[in-house]
């Protein structure tokens, strides 16, 4: 696995990796017998910024992700390997909504703001609850709508809300319009002031003049928003959404449009998988980044149909091939602090049998269902083999990554790995035998006692003998003609 950091910590994209570093990459791949799979940079994919969702800052999630995917094409070409994983998260600091009927985060997109609801924020009486149909959500014994029907009661009133705006605004104007009448101002000044202007109007009285031009904006932002409501009404869409829908809704849009641009521009077709966050971000639930492959897959294939005139079947094909998702077992298992032990046992695994259709990807780690703490698969309570098993069983065989790095104290990312490969008894090389074999060896034991002293690549030998060892000798499986002693070989 090849990652790119994105915002947080150091800065590295593709652009970052030169000609040579590529090549010992591929080199070190075919030495060990080893497919890649590239993680690219995290960024917001559906456009989120602390201000709300921003359509430059989603082109710019765009181009990056455009970036990790010629990389990869470039990686396959030279491996002669096509459709290679590039991950993306399916969001990135989204707020979600772990707790839905408790608490959901929401967005009103006639202000284009977000605000959080939360259960008994205020009471209803059943004769409301029945009129807005909100008898699901409405508690009878407290009155208090849940974090849903709250969200839907506000909606419902969003519109009669915007009317009684609208009469205060004009309230307030007779008033204004009352004491100026009182005031025996000639006509065209009178005129002046109601219409805001201040040219030619007396010092003592442009106050009035703003606070008439500051009545006349409102009105008319407020009758945009009737205007905007009435039509959304008419469209049968909502007002007061989900932040998770409009999350789903724009990210989707991304990876439609990513994976047209990258069918036109690559040769080797790399396939974009989607991976599951956490449950305090939104799309954290499996199932909804299920549904926002889906969409965009729905996208990308209408695209390909209207723009390259591809044939329907031929358009969901390359759709399915290119866009999947990536599955990380370690995320899933951090609902078990919102689910608790028994509800998640029952719960990941109709997760995994809804999504598996839809998994091309899978991360392995481990932890304890409080935090994602990567440790090595065996460590925690991540389902990761059942997880498999389910997979298995729906035709999963894409690729596994263990995402298990250690600490370097403790040994490192190699050790976390060695720890991960001995849980699953995985072979030490094709067809040898596994790292389960070598834990009781004086191999794995020297090894093991070895590997807390590692530190970076000794600089001398990547000089000599290249990052991936192509420039040992020949017969070594480098790519030198000489010997160490510089002499030709035969």
């Amino acid at each position: 696995l090849l990652g790119f950091r994105g915002k947080s910590g150091y800065e590295i994209g593709p652009g970052g990796m030169g000609v040579p570093e590529r090549e010992e990459l591929i080199r070190l791949a075919k030495l060990n017998q080893v497919g890649l799979t590239v993680h690219g940079p995290i960024v917001p994919i559906d456009g989120w910024t602390q201000h709300g969702f921003d359509e430059m800052a989603r082109k710019e999630a765009e181009y990056k992700i455009l970036q990790t995917i010629d990389f990869a094409d470039q990686i396959g070409q030279k491996t002669g390997v096509s459709g290679i994983p590039v991950v993306i998260h399916a969001t990135s600091g989204t707020p979600g909504n772990p707790m839905p009927t408790e608490e959901q985060v929401v967005y009103d997109v006639i202000e284009n703001k977000p605000f959080v609801v939360r259960r008994g924020m205020f009471r209803i009486t059943r004769e409301e609850a029945e009129k807005f149909g909100l008898l699901n959500h409405w508690n009878p014994e407290t009155g208090e709508l849940d974090a849903e029907g709250i969200r839907r009661y506000l909606e419902s009133h969003k519109l009669n809300e915007r009317f009684i705006e609208l009469s205060q605004l004009e309230r307030q104007k007779r008033y204004l319009m009352d004491m100026l009448a009182q005031s025996n101002l000639p006509q065209y000044i009178a005129e002046k002031v109601v219409k805001g202007e201040e040219a030619g109007v007396p010092d003592e009285l442009k106050m009035f003049a703003e606070q008439f031009k500051a009545i006349e904006y409102e009105k008319k932002r407020i009758q945009n928003d009737i205007k905007r409501i009435q039509e959304l009404k008419q469209k049968g869409e909502s007002i007061i959404k989900p932040l998770d829908d409009i999350s789903l809704e724009r990210a989707s849009d991304t990876v439609a449009d990513v994976a047209a641009k990258a069918f036109q521009r690559t040769k080797t077709k790399p396939m974009i998988v989607v991976e599951n966050i956490f449950p305090e971000m939104a799309l954290g639930n499996p199932e909804q980044v299920a549904e926002l492959v889906k969409k965009a897959r729905e996208k990308f294939a209408k695209q390909l149909q209207e723009k390259m005139h591809l044939h329907p079947a031929d358009a969901r094909a390359w759709a399915e091939k290119m866009i999947g998702m990536t599955l990380d077992v370690g995320h899933m298992n951090i609902w078990r602090k919102y689910l608790g032990d028994k509800e998640f046992e029952k719960k990941y695994k109709e997760w995994v049998k809804k999504v598996a259709p839809y998994v091309k990807h899978v991360h392995v780690t481990d932890n304890w269902g409080d935090q994602d703490a990567h440790l090595p698969v065996g460590w925690g309570n991540a389902p990761n083999e059942e997880t498999l098993k389910i997979l298995r069983e729906y035709g999963f065989h894409g690729k596994m990554v263990a995402e298990t790095p250690f600490p370097s104290e403790w040994g490192g990312e190699m050790a976390g790995l060695l720890q991960s490969m001995y849980h699953f008894g995985a072979p030490i090389a094709p067809g040898g035998p596994s790292w389960e074999w070598a834990g009781s060896s004086y191999f794995m034991a020297g090894y093991q006692f070895t590997q807390p002293s590692y530190g970076p690549y000794p600089q001398t030998n990547i000089q000599m003998y290249g990052l991936g060892f192509s420039g040992l000798p020949f017969p070594l499986g480098g790519q030198q003609k000489k010997g160490f002693s510089q002499a030709p070989m035969s």
